[in-house]
């Protein structure tokens, strides 16, 4: 299936960080000093077959360019040494990365495509999710798709993005997109990030009187006696997860406990 042309868009110029994105970003640098892949969060989309490998791989060369998403493109810049870091255009994008993946004794549907072959599933997940993005000087790889095939012929679609750029709401509204284009792109777009309101009138002195909430909060937090169950030190290490498929008894059961 082919997909449509893609209407040009203008790039976005800059995009100011929120307050709790400096949070945000301390910490995927403490994460990255830590040995760990950086603040990177992961969309599980499970399809019962494989895509269009094809038109999947021309809209990810088509995106960068003609439908710049900030996510895509966005690199943390200083315009000044004594300005505050915001989101700027890379000097050089990096191609959006799919890697494809065929489990041992699946149908084979993506082997034609040049997928490496796995024996383990969660292994080659957990494999995925530990894959950091990197960063270079002149552009960051934000985003990353995989396509993993099982050996039951079903697949996943996992797309893994920077923390630092795009909440969840905006992730699953970045792929909402990715389908309504992979489908023809003849209905409505998803609406996009609204823009209008980054431009806050107020002062450094009113913002700092909102921000210093925060520290004044964990300041009080810190006076008190309390333990950790985490280590006191950051450690290098593999992430993990587990998939937990509930029974309609116990999702019954859990929708009851929350009332």
């Amino acid at each position: 299936m082919a997909t449509a042309p893609l209407p040009p868009e203008s790039p976005f110029d800059r995009l100011p960080l929120r307050g709790c994105d400096f949070f945000t970003h301390a910490f995927d640098e403490i994460l990255r000093k830590g040995g760990k892949g950086g603040h990177i969060a992961c969309l599980f989309i499970e399809l019962d077959h494989a895509p269009d490998v094809p038109s999947l791989r021309k809209l990810l060369v088509d995106l960068p360019t003609l439908y710049p998403f900030p996510i895509l493109t966005a690199q943390l810049k200083k315009p000044s040494f004594f300005s505050l870091p915001i989101w700027m255009p890379a000097n050089n994008p990096r191609p959006l990365q799919l890697h494809l993946w065929s489990q041992t004794g699946s149908p084979g549907a993506l082997a034609a495509h040049g997928a490496d072959r796995f024996s383990d599933l969660q292994t080659k997940l957990d494999d995925v999710i530990n894959t950091s993005l990197p960063q270079h000087e002149d552009g960051w790889e934000n985003v990353r798709f995989d396509l993993v095939e099982k050996a039951d012929g079903t697949c996943v679609f996992v797309f893994s993005w920077s923390h630092l750029i795009m909440d969840g709401i905006g992730a699953e509204f970045f792929l909402l997109e990715l389908n309504r284009l992979l489908g023809g792109g003849k209905s409505e777009p998803v609406p996009a990030f609204d823009l209008t309101d980054l431009n806050d009138p107020r002062g450094w002195g009113d913002l700092w009187k909102t921000a210093k909430v925060i520290p004044t909060f964990f300041d009080k937090v810190m006076k008190k006696p309390f333990e950790a169950l985490g280590s006191t030190k950051l450690s290098a290490g593999r992430a993990h997860f587990q998939i937990i498929t509930l029974t309609e008894v116990q999702s019954a059961r859990g929708r009851t406990s929350q009332r």
